[in-house]
């Protein structure tokens, strides 16, 4: 009985000091319809817009890159089409229905049942963990 109740102890202490299992973040590149009925849907997630043409964008995608296995989460990309102003202008006025200032590139945001509940913009070398941190702001898991 004792040993029963010795092996019991020693189970939960290992079971309860295990680290937790972080899954490396993932930038997942959506369309707009994809955007759209996750915002029908009424889901939950954090919203990267960015342009092709966008040097802060790539650096802040780099930088995502390079820390996500610090970070569980799953963050949904969209590139604007800034390769015409007829495609960018499309875009942005499909994104305009949805977000603030979708225009203001890198712009990522925290969307809660199909409502944005916050948002950041850019990105810069002075400060390249500041989207982490913003994330890390919101509380979320």
């Amino acid at each position: 009985m004792r040993r029963l109740f010795f092996m019991i102890i020693c189970l939960l202490l290992c079971c309860g000091c295990s680290p937790k299992v972080v899954e490396p973040a993932q930038v997942l590149t959506i369309g707009k319809a994809d955007f759209e009925a996750k915002m029908n849907r009424k889901d939950s997630f954090v919203f990267l817009v960015t342009r092709t043409q966008c040097e802060y964008c790539q650096q802040l995608l780099d930088m995502i890159d390079y820390t996500k296995d610090d970070y569980d989460l799953k963050i949904y990309h969209l590139e604007m089409r800034d390769d015409s102003v007829e495609h960018f202008n499309e875009d942005l006025d499909f994104l305009k229905a949805y977000v603030e200032r979708p225009d203001q590139t890198p712009h990522y945001y925290y969307i809660e049942e199909g409502e944005v509940l916050a948002n950041q913009m850019g990105y810069t070398s002075l400060n390249p963990d500041r989207f982490w941190e913003w994330y890390e702001s919101l509380g979320i898991d």
